[in-house]
């Protein structure tokens, strides 16, 4: 059936689709809020916490971003603050605060974000850790970005799995680009035939999509080597759901060094090529 509504739609609106989407990807990487502009990711220790251009700094900052002693972030019993060296003027909220506090992100409010010249500095958690990520709205890599390379779409690589619950949902262990783990919840397969091979993916939820990460034989070679990130809808009420493997994509850690991109499980390494979805040219970061 999938395939029939599929063939309905004429080529050249399917492919403008594709390439509307594929606009948007590079659109949100380059955005103030994209992945492109991060220079930092410092992890707090407990005290004090020196950032500026100097090279004496704890968080040692781009050249010309600020000055050599910019200020100190203090992390104690979970609470990051912050003081700002001098004259150097910090921003919150549309308010002049050259000290002050960051939260980290919750599920009540977004990430309180300090601004400095063209930089922006928030607090992420990882795991029990708390860190600064640093962006630079003037960041060379915006600056220099190349367009991003696909695989022709094809409506073939948009399949139908069908999901699989389990009785009582499965907790999987996750890890990441920079060493560390984290449990997440599985709540059941998809289960689909790729090159007439049964294939199965451990989908985990994100927010209100199945969020899967997947690794196959064209990593490392045409894709990105780490593997693949893909967002699908929950599913339908015939526990059917739509893998569109033209929108695959590379992780963040394929365009910067100061991501924390979790990897694939290993349930999730197909023994397939998925030719579909977002090439990965090595260009410093691997």
């Amino acid at each position: 059936m999938l395939m029939l509504l599929l063939l309905l739609v004429p080529a050249s609106d399917y492919q403008q689709q594709e390439k509307e989407w594929r606009e948007g990807r590079e659109a949100r990487l380059k955005a103030e809020d994209g992945w492109l502009n991060l220079v930092a990711l410092y992890f707090l220790k407990e005290g004090s916490n020196t950032f500026g251009t100097g090279k004496d700094m704890d968080l040692a900052l781009p050249d010309h971003s600020t000055v050599p002693f910019t200020g100190t972030f203090f992390l104690e019993n979970g609470v990051v603050r912050y003081e700002l060296n001098r004259a150097q003027r910090g921003v919150i909220n549309g308010e002049d605060k050259p000290e002050g506090t960051l939260r980290p992100a919750t599920v009540d409010h977004p990430a309180d974000v300090l601004a400095h010249n063209n930089l922006r500095f928030f607090v992420i958690e990882r795991g029990d850790k708390l860190a600064l990520r640093v962006r630079d709205l003037r960041a060379k890599a915006v600056r220099d970005f190349k367009p991003l390379k696909f695989y022709r779409a094809r409506p073939d690589y948009e399949v139908e799995a069908e999901f699989v619950p389990f009785a009582v949902p499965e907790t999987i262990t996750i890890s990441t680009i920079i060493g560390t783990e984290y449990d997440a919840e599985v709540p059941g397969v998809l289960r689909f035939t790729w090159d007439e091979q049964p294939i199965e993916l451990w989908p985990v939820v994100e927010e209100d999509q199945l969020f899967i990460i997947f690794k196959d034989k064209t990593s490392g070679s045409t894709t990105y080597p780490a593997g693949r990130f893909l967002y699908a809808s929950k599913p339908d009420a015939n526990n059917k759901v739509i893998l569109n493997f033209n929108r695959a994509y590379s992780p963040p850690c394929a365009f910067t060094d100061f991501a924390t991109c979790p990897l694939p499980p290993a349930k999730n390494w197909l023994p397939v090529a998925i030719e579909a979805g977002e090439k990965f040219i090595a260009e410093g970061h691997q």
